[in-house]
């Protein structure tokens, strides 16, 4: 059913990301990336709409590739902001560690690179359903997906976290009970 294929679109970017490791192929790597979005964008949203998968996987596939261009610049902005709201803080740091290499000096980077990394994870969820708005209405031009993304996840982003965090916690469970079961087999 649908968890099946979303497992499915996962195993395929794990994949891709085991394939591809070079930074050439990287490039390949966001751009597939991008389109399996799209894909699961488009199967999810059929899901909520109907109850069901109305689309077939070449169907969504080709809305995918259909949305290339959009989806990727969609995807290209919003690592651009991201970089722009981090990059303040990883500046700051590498700043303290070039003056300061004492130990206090590194507390201080750390804390910057760590500051950087939590803006980084608020503002990522603040563009958390471009890919959703993207599919429903490809007449919005980028600027208005990313609004209308914001507007959409004000006062959502901490319960969106919840919800990950429980999914994180049960897939770092089920890889401790696979490696016990490989320690235990051998």
């Amino acid at each position: 059913g649908f968890l099946g294929i979303m497992f499915l679109m996962m195993a395929i970017i794990i994949i891709i990301e085991l394939i591809l490791p070079n930074p050439i192929v990287g490039i390949v790597r966001m751009l597939l990336n991008a389109v399996l979005m799209v894909f699961s964008a488009k199967l999810g949203l059929d899901f909520v709409k109907n109850g069901q998968i109305v689309s077939n996987l070449g169907n969504a596939c080709k809305v995918g590739f259909s949305r290339f261009l959009y989806v990727f610049g969609i995807n290209l902005l919003v690592g651009f902001i991201i970089f722009l709201y981090v990059s303040l803080f990883i500046i700051a740091g590498l700043i303290c560690l070039l003056i300061k290499t004492s130990p206090v000096g590194v507390i201080v980077a750390f804390g910057f690179f760590l500051v950087a990394y939590l803006i980084a994870i608020i503002v990522s969820y603040r563009y958390r359903q471009v890919m959703f708005i993207a599919c429903e209405d490809v007449q919005l031009p980028i600027l208005a997906v990313l609004r209308r993304s914001k507007l959409l996840m004000q006062g959502h982003k901490a319960r969106l976290f919840r919800s990950d965090m429980t999914y994180f916690f049960a897939m770092l469970g089920s890889l401790v009970l696979v490696a016990v079961a490989v320690a235990l087999s051998k």
